[in-house]
């Protein structure tokens, strides 16, 4: 099975070969050019300008299956990951959420050890934490399927 990390490490990857950190930076106080823009789990100290936190939950297994003649048994596994956009307005988190889902729906992961059978984006939301302080959630759901060795 395929570890979290190795879902961050190819979801980082992807992120940092798009324009995103440039588009979320546009937003950001005119003085501040440059700060993490992409977090994993959380951000502290919350950065001067917009940020996303993405969260990889713990995945929960769906069906296993295989034979009575087989040597490998396949896991199914769905695996929710979602994006926090968070920002001063409601249009802002609204819009960067739209570049998010335009680089990632779609996307295909590339894992060492599972292999991705669909990265489905769910029902997206919006909440307003404060009065200067919007957050945007873009909740995803991963199915995995594993190949495991049965013993002898």
């Amino acid at each position: 099975m395929s570890g979290s990390w190795e879902l961050w490490e190819d979801l980082a990857r992807h992120w940092d070969e798009s324009d995103l950190d440039d588009r979320f930076r546009a937003y950001a106080p005119r003085a501040i050019t440059e700060y993490p823009v992409l977090h994993d789990q959380e951000a502290r100290p919350a950065p001067a300008g917009p940020y996303c936190v993405v969260e990889i939950a713990q995945g929960f297994q769906v069906a296993r299956y295989g034979g009575t003649r087989v040597k490998y048994e396949h896991l199914l596994q769905k695996v929710p990951l979602q994006f926090r956009i968070h920002a001063s307005r409601e249009d802002i988190v609204v819009k960067l959420c739209r570049q998010i889902a335009l680089r990632f729906d779609g996307f295909q992961f590339k894992l060492p050890s599972s292999d991705v059978v669909c990265f489905s984006r769910e029902d997206d939301f919006g909440v307003q934490e404060d009065d200067e302080h919007w957050v945007w959630v873009l909740p995803y759901l991963i199915s995995l399927e594993t190949e495991i060795l049965l013993s002898r």
